[in-house]
């Protein structure tokens, strides 16, 4: 009785999250918590944030910009102006690209998993702004 039991619930599941059947998605998406960055960049330069999504199936993946909580990208479709700003994925990794980078975009940015409860990760962007030297040379009248 109690092997039998267990059979039940472990059900047999493949690869893409669903049982034998294909009707039941039993593994949810999840980020990968080892894999992330928090980067430093120069103005001009471009950033990349690189988010590890596992087991993503028919959701969703966003980025969301935390300062204003404008959503900027959903999965690869850009949902703002700005066309400095995209996102694209390779294999599991969903990167968000900022190209020209200005002051302004420093800040914290969030990899969001449409599951419920929502899944998300953290990440920051540091500028680097060159710093101006300016000297001031004195002549010394003789």
């Amino acid at each position: 009785m109690v092997l039998w039991m267990l059979f039940v619930l472990i059900l047999p599941v493949t690869s893409d999250g669903t049982d034998k059947k294909g009707d039941v998605n039993l593994i949810q998406p999840f980020l990968d918590p080892y894999h992330g960055q928090n980067i430093t960049v120069k103005v001009g330069s471009t950033a990349e944030l690189t988010c590890s999504v596992h087991n993503l199936g028919e959701r969703f993946v966003s980025w969301v910009r935390t300062r204003d909580s404008k959503i900027l990208t959903v999965n690869k479709d850009r949902f703002i102006l700005d066309k400095r700003i995209r996102s694209y994925t390779s294999e599991n990794l969903w990167i968000l690209r900022i190209e020209k980078v200005r002051e302004d975009d420093g800040g914290i940015y969030e990899c969001q998993l449409s599951t419920f409860p929502k899944s998300s990760k953290i990440f920051h962007i540091n500028i680097n702004t060159p710093q101006v030297c300016s000297q001031i040379t004195r002549t010394v009248a003789q």
